[in-house]
C-alpha cells in the first residue's frame, strides 16, 4: 500500500486492498482448503505481497471456515 510523506495513504491503494481483502475471504469461504499458490494467482499480486499483507488473514479465514465445513 502506498503511503504519502506526509502518512495519507493513497485512496486506489485503499480500494485495492478492501475489493482483494473481500476476494480472499469470499475464496477461502468456498474452499477452506485452498492453497496459497492458488490464491497468489487469483488475487493477482506477487509472492512477497501475499505473504507480507495476506497470509495471516487467509490462515485464520481457513481457520473459521474450516471450523463452519459441513465435512
Amino acid at each position: 500500500m502506498r503511503i504519502r510523506k506526509t502518512g495519507i495513504k493513497y485512496k486506489t491503494s485503499l480500494k485495492k486492498k478492501k475489493y482483494r481483502e473481500q476476494l480472499l475471504k469470499e475464496l477461502c469461504r468456498v474452499n477452506y482448503k485452498i492453497v496459497n499458490k492458488v490464491l497468489i494467482e487469483k488475487l493477482g499480486i506477487s509472492k512477497t505481497e501475499f505473504y507480507r499483507n495476506y497470509k495471516k488473514m487467509a490462515d485464520t479465514y481457513r481457520e473459521e471456515n474450516k471450523n463452519k465445513s459441513l465435512f
